[in-house]
């Protein structure tokens, strides 16, 4: 199989993996065959030794050390690890605080499928506090989060459909998106 593959370092990913692609194996192994890994383009391992460092599971904890790994298993395409990476980002633990750089690896993560960094960027531009207030933008990813699944991206979209901030006003779009985050749990 392909996660085989990735696990044994014999494929390197060009699509964008998510975090439960990564195969199971890879927390078999001790950090420095993961290291080794890492350094030959296996995102899944490079996640995994982030993980590691971040829990301080078989090595020091070290925030600075997993947020490395997880900027490795970001550029090799694995979209979990820009989004936990944006999630330190904009926290500013163990790497510097960069709000700019946190919205890069958002999108990077919503393109890449996971719908919580589409919620995630939506919400920044719709709110306006720590990035300039966009509504377009926002409504762009809420958008893309809510048609990956996530229903709390759809709750929030439901309401600029609703008054016409950021996209047209439009109530059966609103009602749409409102039985999609109910459906979801995710409706208020």
């Amino acid at each position: 199989s392909i996660a085989r593959l990735l696990a044994l370092g014999l494929l390197v990913a060009v699509s964008p993996l998510r975090a439960e692609d990564a195969p199971p194996a890879a927390a078999r192994f001790g950090p420095d065959p993961l290291k080794k890994s890492c350094k030959k383009g296996v995102a899944a391992d490079c996640y995994a030794l982030a993980n590691r460092y971040l829990k301080g599971d078989e090595v020091k904890q070290e925030t600075s050390k997993g947020a490395d790994f997880l900027d490795k298993a970001c550029e090799y395409q694995l979209a979990q690890a820009c989004l936990d990476l944006a999630r330190l980002r904009r926290s500013g633990e163990g790497v510097d605080k960069d709000v700019q750089k946190a919205v890069a690896l958002l999108d990077r993560a919503c393109a890449g499928g996971i719908a919580e960094g589409c919620l995630e960027v939506g919400l920044l531009f719709r709110e306006g506090k720590e990035v300039a207030l966009d509504l377009v933008r926002a409504s762009a990813s809420l958008d893309k989060g809510c048609t990956a699944g996530q229903g709390r991206a759809c709750a929030t979209l439901a309401p600029l459909y609703e008054e016409g901030r950021g996209v047209p006003q439009d109530a059966a779009r609103a009602t749409s998106l409102w039985e999609k985050a109910c459906v979801s749990g995710d409706g208020d």
